[in-house]
């Protein structure tokens, strides 16, 4: 059903919150990337917000530094 809606939508991003989606969307993908291509798509491998919340500082750090693989500000609307 996943595969389905992004077929249909045709996204150039995919974000995977936590481990666990992650294996269960990509599970052949390399985990210890924080962004890699993974079929037509760029894939973001992100912080579940659970373990955001519940890291020590450094690791926090380490974890935040994986959202700024996302550019959210060069991201381009479809509707033009």
């Amino acid at each position: 059903m996943f595969w389905e809606g992004i077929r249909r939508l045709q996204p150039q991003y995919i974000a995977c919150f936590g481990q666990a989606a992650f294996q269960l969307i990509a599970p052949d993908a390399d985990p210890n990337l924080h962004a890699q291509p993974y079929k037509d798509y760029l894939l973001h491998h992100l912080p579940a917000p659970q373990d955001l919340a519940q890291a020590s500082p450094p690791k926090r750090t380490s974890m935040i530094q994986a959202l700024h693989t996302l550019h959210l500000d060069q991201l381009v609307s479809r509707e033009t």
